[in-house]
């Protein structure tokens, strides 16, 4: 099994530790610490600076609507960056209707925290908010939440439910990484799966994710390494974009229906995946470096005639890019027009079932890792026309 936590969220994480032992606060109420907003009349919950190993609070809290400090009245409307961050004995949390706001690690590493009702006032949650709250085991999210950050719910790896609502816009990256979803699909609600890694046992085999209108981007690596599990997923009409590596590795997703209102699709979106065929609708303006790569299944992709930025002329099997006539992404049975000028970066890689293809004497350059992991590539000439070929253009072709 995997380790879910990247070199890039350590760093983020100690930097949360170190952000947690310099700050203050303003105010300490019935044993909660708050900072105060002196012109706004609110308050955002804190902790007392310590940065304790079992950090400010324990037990059962309830935190007020409201608090009274030298005579000023105080709405509380945000549990603050780091507010109960490993607050190992925290067993339970009461939050008012008030509070609009879960900070950057509001509640990170609070591994006895068991399931808190979130009020249908909160909006947004942060980054970090839930980050290895081993405790929870399931969370209601109400229809007012419209964000939710990276790496909110990552390592709550006893986390089986959750339901999200179709008023949320964004999913971070990461944000459920380490967590074991079921289903919870339910109307107005949004099924996320099984995400990411788990720590415990095998992923759910045959998970199926149908994620409702109202979400307009898919974060990127959201999804990733999912292997057996997805098998296939429902996109939404508002979605615009999907991100870098969003389903990166979903080995057995062999269909996929991209909406048309999908305006970016980032690099490697879709690679490593089980798709055989692939439709790029007449909305997409932008693709990153082949979204497609390693897909060793795939042998069909059409790019709908009506899209003014890309197309695949002559059934060539390609995306290509119409205003620079550049050869973005290639499967198998791709045949190279010629008026081709280039081939992209990556544009085969992993491609294994490629065992020849003729590059047209119009290609004047072939980017870095065109051709990589192109196992079966036994042979392929390239004419003279080409000026330039990048590193690593046929690494691995073995």
């Amino acid at each position: 099994m995997k380790k879910i936590y990247s070199l890039k969220m350590w760093l983020v994480a100690a930097m949360l530790t170190i952000a947690y032992s310099a700050s203050a606060y303003d105010a300490v109420v019935d044993g909660i610490y708050y900072n105060l907003n002196a012109d706004a009349a609110t308050a955002s919950v804190t902790h007392d600076g310590t940065n304790s190993e079992t950090g400010t609070y324990s037990g059962e809290v309830t935190v007020p609507s409201e608090i009274t400090v030298d005579e000023v009245k105080y709405a509380v409307t945000e549990i603050g960056d780091m507010a109960f961050a490993n607050s190992s004995g925290l067993t339970s949390v009461v939050i008012p209707n008030s509070v609009t706001k879960f900070g950057i690690g509001a509640f990170y590493f609070c591994s006895a925290l068991t399931n808190p009702t979130i009020p249908n006032s909160v909006a947004e949650i942060g980054m970090y908010a839930f980050f290895y709250c081993t405790g929870l085991t399931n969370i209601e999210l109400p229809s007012s939440v419209t964000t939710i950050g990276q790496v909110a719910f990552a390592g709550c790896s006893n986390l089986a439910t959750i339901t999200i609502p179709n008023s949320v816009a964004e999913i971070g990256t990461a944000a459920f990484n380490g967590t074991p979803f079921y289903d919870s699909l339910e109307d107005g609600l949004v099924y996320l799966g099984t995400i990411l890694y788990t720590y415990k046992g095998e992923m759910p085999e045959n998970t199926q994710i149908e994620i409702k209108d109202g979400t307009t981007s898919i974060a990127g690596g959201a999804f990733q390494n999912c292997y057996e599990s997805l098998i296939s997923i429902s996109l939404p009409s508002t979605l615009v974009k999907i991100g870098t590596s969003a389903f990166n590795g979903c080995s057995e997703l062999k269909e996929l229906e991209i909406p048309n209102s999908v305006v970016e699709i980032g690099d490697g979106a879709f690679g490593g995946t089980g798709l055989t065929s692939i439709t790029i609708p007449k909305s997409v303006e932008k693709i990153g470096n082949n979204p497609f790569y390693s897909c060793k299944k795939l042998e069909k992709i059409i790019v709908e005639s009506e899209n003014t930025v890309y197309d695949s002329r002559n059934e060539c099997n390609a995306i290509i890019e119409t205003s620079t006539n550049a050869l973005v992404s290639g499967c198998k049975n791709t045949v190279i027009p010629s008026g081709v000028t280039e081939i992209c970066e990556s544009a085969f890689t992993g491609c294994t079932g490629l065992t020849s293809i003729n590059i047209p004497n119009t290609v004047t350059k072939i980017g870095r890792s065109a051709f990589s992991s192109c196992h079966g590539l036994s042979s392929i000439t390239i004419p003279n026309s080409v000026t330039e070929i990048a590193t690593s253009t046929f690494w691995n072709c073995i």
